[in-house]
């Protein structure tokens, strides 16, 4: 049934564009449906969120996620250097406490429980937001530090309109970006295109060794090539259709650390993503069908003759209704089921998990403008497993026309994944899911888009704190006196941190100055003694900084702008005992963008010079992080309606 349905959305989409692309410039242009798809938009009240400005995606769109993350956000990227795997920590959580969703679908490996951000292409996302806090009642397991939402918009230009890059660096990386879109009023469709070749050859200073001596990385090199098409369509008033599909090869030399530098090895990636969404709309209900089909396969080799190979295979069908009976109240339940099958040489056999959920949520705005009141549940079911009902409540206070109070408390869970259950030698299939409460209380000033005011300093200032219980964490622990680790439930954490953002800019005719500074404060520790006299009790987790700050400034003259954004990181611990640690450090980037826009036509330049002040540092122990090196793109634009 499942493949069945995913042949039926190739199918559609494959004549679609044919079939709407000879209609008549004559069409009837039907009353527009006007509705927000997105479930963290409307029932995220009382979360902290954010979303990266649109000009940024666009002077971006030849990074990779996880830069981008690193240098907009409040998220910890943990990096092992240009082109290999940066993950995410968020508020003091691991990777897989992070849900990665794309278009409403999780894009977390079930093997693992994490994605890796130097493989998300940039390009392929129209908005990108992270929702700070607790919210496994929206979206199940793993969203227990926040979410990342990657999203695509229907093409609004209509006529057809196109996009090429080329960019290149000094580290030896090469590539090229399509992007191509046509549109009417009742059917859009978009095709992304990019291809990479990065020698990733880069000097970096080795401050494991006296006096930090500079060195070259020569066995990093990546290769990526990805393709991502999307077609939207309406049928009537009623109807409408998203249909995606994103295919992604990926070949990477993984470098040794520089503690075991003889090591070298080699990892392929291969995915394809299929989704599909239909919407129906009626007075005052919107009903929403989806389904999704994701395939991954990594091939891995090293010089010790080690190969490892593995798959794994995610389906999701949802269904899910709106119902807003009257103004100010909105109602959204749902289910959700998923079928993941998995195999690696590590396993004994082909394993897998089915789950069933049904969540619901409810908002209404008690005092019109004012104060929004959220409450959603979950319930998910998995064979063998008791996973608790997750709960979230959230509210929204506007206490003054520019001052508003936000909080937000629920309870999150993230299940094992299949390599903490099924790894040989070491999975434990008794593991637990990890669970605990969350919550959230922020205080939020801010003013109009300030176009019209020469000088606002404090244009936006928000300022609030958390706090994270988690029973059951997962933890690799060696068994006795042997060489195998295996995975236990033998930790509780408690995670707890401010954090705080300013914005403002300047304005005088066609001069513009904007900035905005950050600050996070975390402190995650152990609370539980995994062993007698257990050295990690109370401690800082390794590789959560206590203290974060970055800042973000761009000045602006009509086409040109020049952009500096700095980030600042206090020490890592990397043990859990806390008596080793990577110093703290601060590293810059600055850019220079210019865009000018003709009749129908546009050019682009962008240069942008990273690590400025060439800093040396390591973000994780013994994975060097390059020295000064620059980047330089070229782009034209072209649209004929």
């Amino acid at each position: 049934m499942h493949k069945l349905l995913i042949g039926l959305l190739v199918f559609v989409q494959s004549i679609s564009f044919t079939a709407f692309a000879e209609m008549p410039d004559t069409l009837i242009t039907l009353t527009e449906v006007s509705v927000s798809a997105r479930r963290q938009h409307d029932f995220g009240a009382g979360h902290n969120s954010s979303t990266i400005d649109s000009t940024i995606l666009q002077q971006q769109s030849h990074q990779h996620l996880g830069y981008l993350l690193g240098q907009h956000s409040g998220i910890f990227i943990k990096s092992y250097g240009p082109g290999i795997l940066a993950s995410t920590s968020l508020r003091g959580g691991q990777p897989g406490q992070t849900a990665l969703m794309w278009n409403g679908f999780s894009l977390q490996s079930p093997m693992n429980g994490q994605a890796d951000l130097a493989l998300m292409p940039v390009l392929f996302a129209d908005e990108i937001q992270v929702q700070y806090g607790g919210g496994s009642a929206l979206w199940g397991s793993g969203a227990m530090g926040g979410a990342i939402f990657i999203n695509n918009h229907r093409n609004r230009q209509l006529g057809f309109s196109a996009e090429a890059r080329i960019n290149t660096a000094s580290i030896g990386d090469f590539g090229q970006s399509l992007k191509i879109s046509y549109g009417l009023e009742n059917f859009s469709t978009t095709l992304r295109f990019f291809n990479r070749n990065n020698s990733n050859n880069y000097r970096f200073a080795d401050i494991t060794q006296p006096d930090s001596p500079i060195e070259e990385q020569l066995l990093a090199g990546i290769k990526q090539t990805g393709i991502l098409h999307e077609t939207w369509f309406k049928l009537g008033n009623n109807h409408q259709f998203d249909l995606r599909w994103w295919w992604q090869n990926n070949d990477r030399d993984i470098p040794p650390s520089l503690d075991f530098n003889f090591y070298e090895s080699r990892q392929k990636d291969h995915s394809l993503r299929l989704s599909g969404q239909w919407q129906m709309s009626l007075p005052n209900v919107l009903f929403f069908l989806r389904g999704a089909r994701f395939e991954d396969n990594l091939d891995y080799t090293d010089n010790f003759d080690y190969v490892g190979n593995s798959y794994f295979t995610t389906i999701t069908s949802e269904a899910e209704a709106r119902w807003n009976p009257r103004k100010g109240i909105i109602i959204n339940g749902g289910v959700n089921v998923q079928d993941i099958t998995a195999k690696a040489d590590e396993y004994e056999q082909k394993e897998g998990r089915r789950s069933l959920a049904l969540f619901a949520s409810a908002k209404w705005e008690a005092i019109e403008e004012s104060l929004e009141l959220v409450v959603s549940g979950r319930q998910e079911l998995v064979k063998d497993y008791e996973i608790p009902f997750a709960p979230a409540l959230g509210f929204s206070w506007k206490v003054a026309p520019k001052v508003a109070i936000k909080g937000n408390a629920g309870y999150s869970y993230l299940l094992p994944s299949l390599n903490d259950l099924y790894w040989n030698p070491g999975g434990n299939p008794d593991l637990k899911p990890e669970q605990g409460w969350s919550g959230d209380l922020r205080l939020e000033r801010k003013l109009s888009d300030g176009k019209n005011n020469n000088f606002s300093p404090f244009q936006e200032i928000s300022i609030g704190g958390y706090n994270r219980n988690i029973k059951n964490w997962i933890i690799w622990m060696p068994q006795g006196d042997s060489w195998i680790w295996m995975p236990e439930n033998r930790a509780e954490v408690r995670s707890y941190g401010l954090e705080s953002r300013l914005g403002g800019h300047w304005q005088q005719g066609h001069n513009r100055v904007q900035w905005r500074v950050r600050y996070d404060h975390t402190i995650a520790r152990n609370t539980k003694a995994t062993a007698d006299d257990d050295p990690s009790l109370d401690k800082q987790l390794i590789y959560v900084p206590r203290n974060r700050a970055g800042l973000n400034l761009a000045f602006i003259h009509k086409s040109l702008s020049l952009t500096y954004d700095h980030e600042i990181s206090g020490k890592r611990f990397t043990n859990s005992d806390n008596s080793e640690s990577l110093p703290a450090y601060h590293s810059a980037d600055a850019g220079l963008h210019w865009h000018r826009r003709f009749s129908n036509y546009g050019l682009g330049f962008n240069l942008t010079v990273e690590n400025i002040w060439n800093t040396r540092y390591q973000i994780m122990a013994n994975r060097p992080m390059p020295l000064r090196f620059v980047r330089a793109g070229v782009s034209f634009s072209f649209h004929q309606k």
